[in-house]
Order: C-alpha cells, then sequence, then structure tokens
C-alpha cells in the first residue's frame, strides 16, 4: 500500500509541476492548434518578438513544422537589395506583393568602404552574404543575422553559394577557394577547394571533393540558381570553354 501510494505523489507532483509550468504561459488555456492557427495570420516581424511569451511558444515557433507551415501559408514578398562599392546607404528590404505600402521591413547594412559584400540569390526569405572570409545569413524581415565561422583557406579568392536541401530541411552553404594568379599559359587557376558549411549542425566547415575543375563565369548574372538542393551554375574549365551547366549537389 505505501509503495502504491508514493508512485501516485509522484505522478501528481509532476502533473502539478507541469501546469505551473503552464500557468505562466498568459494562453496555456488555450489549444495548441489554435495558437498554431493565430500566429500563423500574424506578420513575420511580429513573430520574431513573440518568443519572449514562453518556453512553449519559443519552442513552437523555432519548431521546423511550424516554419515550414508559416512559409506555406505566407502570401508571396518581394526582396530587394541595394548595395554597392559607390552607394553610402545599404540595405535589404521586403514587402508583400500584395499591399507594398502597408506590410514592408527594412533592414539597414553598415558599408564598408574598403570591403565589397557579395550577395547570393533569396532562399525563402533569407540572405547570403560573403564579406572577406565572413559569411551571414540575414532575415530582412525579423531583422536577424547569423555569422558562420570564418573559411580556413590559405587561397585568395572565395565565392559563396546559398542552398536549401528540401529532402533534410536544412540550409547550406558552399564556398569555393580560388588562387587567383597565372598559369603558364595564362589561364587562370580553377576553384581547387570547395567546402560546405550546414545551419544547425556543427559549426564547421567541411571539405568535399569536386571531380570537375572549374571557375564560375565571371559574367553570369546570377551567383548559381539553387534547385531541390541542387546549385546549378555557369562555369569555365581550364581551356577557358564555357561549361553550360555545373550541378553542385549540396
Amino acid at each position: 500500500m505505501k509503495r502504491a501510494r508514493r508512485k501516485k505523489t509522484i505522478e501528481i507532483n509532476q502533473q502539478c509541476l507541469t501546469k505551473k509550468e503552464d500557468e505562466n504561459d498568459p494562453f496555456w488555456i488555450i489549444p495548441l492548434d489554435l495558437i498554431v492557427e493565430i500566429l500563423l495570420k500574424v506578420p513575420t516581424k511580429s513573430i520574431a518578438s513573440l518568443v519572449f511569451v514562453s518556453k512553449k511558444w519559443l519552442s513552437l515557433i523555432r519548431s521546423k513544422d511550424f516554419i515550414n507551415l508559416y512559409l506555406a501559408r505566407s502570401s508571396p514578398r518581394i526582396l530587394l537589395a541595394v548595395f554597392g562599392t559607390n552607394v553610402e546607404e545599404q540595405f535589404l528590404q521586403t514587402c508583400s506583393q500584395v499591399d507594398p505600402s502597408s506590410d514592408r521591413h527594412r533592414l539597414n547594412i553598415t558599408p564598408h568602404k574598403d570591403h565589397v559584400a557579395a550577395f547570393s540569390p533569396p532562399i525563402r526569405g533569407l540572405f547570403c552574404r560573403l564579406m572577406d572570409l565572413k559569411v551571414i545569413i540575414s532575415n530582412p524581415s525579423t531583422g536577424q543575422f547569423l555569422t558562420l565561422p570564418r573559411v580556413k583557406t590559405t587561397r585568395r579568392g572565395i565565392i559563396s553559394f546559398f542552398g536549401y536541401d528540401p529532402v533534410n530541411d536544412v540550409y547550406k552553404v558552399l564556398c569555393m577557394t580560388i588562387l587567383q594568379g597565372r598559369q603558364r599559359r595564362g589561364s587562370k587557376v580553377v576553384s581547387e577547394e570547395h567546402q560546405v558549411y550546414t545551419l544547425g549542425a556543427q559549426r564547421k566547415w567541411r571539405m568535399i571533393e569536386c571531380k570537375h575543375p572549374h571557375l564560375p563565369h565571371p559574367c553570369a548574372i546570377t551567383k548559381g540558381i539553387c534547385i531541390n538542393g541542387i546549385i546549378v551554375l555557369l562555369c569555365l574549365d581550364k581551356k577557358r570553354s564555357i561549361l553550360d551547366k555545373l550541378r553542385s549537389d549540396i
């Protein structure tokens, strides 16, 4: 009888503890499904501040299931980046296609006179920015930045590409390091090192092997296009002939 009573007491204490934690949340009485439906209608900038309501809301809003559902239901947005060597003011801005004047967010960037930042095409509302050996992921809607570890290399030139793997639901950054110099016949040395960084995993770059010596085409308008986890870009080989497509599975 004593053992059974002790076991029952432990269960009651655990229930009281859980209830006490829930009572710290002013919306604990509202069903979870209804909370999700309400949050899906909240603007992106407001969603970022709601993570401070409670631990429950923090884990909910940052969960991959909610993020994917929120992106699927969100209306398409226009992403604008203004930057350059002679531009005094640099910024990223997003706005709604339905009513650009009512729902827009602007993120100012401090310009550096001696350094030029290169942007990759946006993916799911995120920008990838390369400056020197630093890669920065930014979200203009929430004003959040994530600076990745420095790329470890002895090469001078670095080119970055931003991609999304829909199978594993992760974002990845591909960096190519290039030795900027001249070979005997006057052709530029192609990319020699390829490193991949997976967001949310271990904070380090991992080296991968590329079986196709190449150099991204200097006249390419975009820095590659990510299609189903594969980056497609226009490149040159060692003989400086154009490769129609180079597929890099990230």
